[in-house]
């Protein structure tokens, strides 16, 4: 579940907060309930729409809208956008006795995508480098592998490798 935390109880001495559709009419839909002025939205199903949340006043004719766009993700699909990116081409072993870290950036590698959402509504937010397809095995700084998220891009990725440790096959 997430929450919507409105602030009409403050400006509007409001009496209650319903979700609306554009036109202003109450929706009965189970996805959305909102309880002492907190919007709840259920996370089951993945959502990409505007709702409105109505403040009602004392006065039924003074009303405050907010418009709120709900995005819940889960539907989406991650596409490898760049599989000539030289991560993939192979990492040739360093046979130096210091160990070498190789940085591969990552960046704009991978989108993901939806019949529901945008592209990139809702981005890779963590990798992790593995042995199979299933991850049973996750490869870390002993197996010679990091995960870094860049710095200036949070969704953004690099992995360093150490080459004096492992030996991608080709």
């Amino acid at each position: 579940m997430a929450t919507y935390v409105t602030d009409r109880p403050d400006d509007c001495d409001c009496l209650a907060v319903i979700v609306v559709d554009e036109a202003g009419v109450a929706l009965s839909d189970s996805r959305f309930a909102v309880s002492d002025f907190v919007l709840t939205i259920s996370s089951t199903q993945a959502v990409y729409e505007s709702i409105y949340l109505k403040a009602t006043t004392y006065v039924t004719s003074v009303f405050k809208l907010d418009k709120v766009l709900v995005t819940v993700c889960g539907d989406q699909v991650i596409t490898n956008d760049d599989p000539t990116n030289a991560f993939f081409a192979g990492i040739v072993r360093n046979q130096a006795l210091t160990e070498t870290w190789e940085t591969f950036s990552l960046k704009d590698v991978f989108s993901t995508a939806s019949s529901t959402l945008p592209k990139n509504e809702c981005p890779v937010t963590a990798m992790q480098v593995c042995t199979d397809n299933a991850c049973s095995t996750v490869l870390d700084a002993a197996a010679g592998f990091r995960v870094i998220p860049n710095a200036d891009d949070s969704q953004q990725f690099s992995v360093e490798v150490n080459t004096n440790v492992v030996h991608l096959p080709e």
